[in-house]
C-alpha cells in the first residue's frame, strides 16, 4: 500500500487540477480532503469497537475483506479503467465554456 498510493494520490491531483478551474481548486480540494480523511476519526473508533467486542483476527479479516470489495470495484469500474486522456477533457471543456458562454476563441490557443 505504501507504494501506489503516493503514485495514484498525485495522479488524482494533478488530474483534478487539470480539469478544475482555477477559481474552484481551492472548494474543490478541501473537499476532496474532507472527503478522504474526514472518515479517519470515524473508522478508527469503528475499528476500535470491532476489536473490542468481536476480537483481532475476525476484525482483521472483515477489514481485508472490505478493502478486497472495493479493489474489485474500482478495477471493474468502466470509469476508472477507461479514463479519457487528459489533453481530450480540457480541450472539450474549453470548448464547452467558451460556446456556452459566448466569449470569443479569437488568439486562444487550441489543446492537441
Amino acid at each position: 500500500m505504501f507504494v501506489p498510493y503516493p503514485t495514484w494520490g498525485a495522479t488524482i491531483s494533478a488530474y483534478r487540477a487539470a480539469l478544475v478551474p482555477g477559481h474552484l481548486q481551492g472548494r474543490v480540494q478541501s473537499v476532496a480532503t474532507l472527503l478522504s480523511l474526514g472518515a479517519v476519526p470515524v473508522a478508527m473508533l469503528a475499528v476500535g469497537a470491532a476489536l473490542q467486542h468481536v476480537g483481532g483476527v475476525p476484525t482483521v479479516l472483515g477489514l481485508f475483506v472490505i478493502m478486497a470489495a472495493a479493489t474489485a470495484y474500482a478495477v471493474a469500474s468502466k470509469h476508472i479503467r477507461d479514463v479519457p486522456p487528459l489533453a481530450y477533457d480540457v480541450a472539450r471543456d474549453a470548448s464547452r465554456s467558451s460556446s456556452s458562454n459566448g466569449a470569443s476563441t479569437a488568439g486562444a490557443s487550441s489543446v492537441p
